[in-house]
């Protein structure tokens, strides 16, 4: 993910049916993908 690698690509890739099965063992929020999310967020116009 912090890689740009999207939650259901990497689903497929480790063969799970469901990728919120991948959420719940691998995805942890780290401090990079924090981060990364919060950045995008200030770059957001609300109109």
């Amino acid at each position: 993910m912090e890689q740009g690698v999207d939650i259901d690509s990497i689903s497929r890739r480790l063969d799970h049916t469901d990728s919120q099965i991948t959420r719940d063992i691998y995805l942890h929020v780290t401090k990079k993908l924090e981060d990364q999310q919060n950045e995008r967020l200030k770059e957001v116009k609300i109109l």
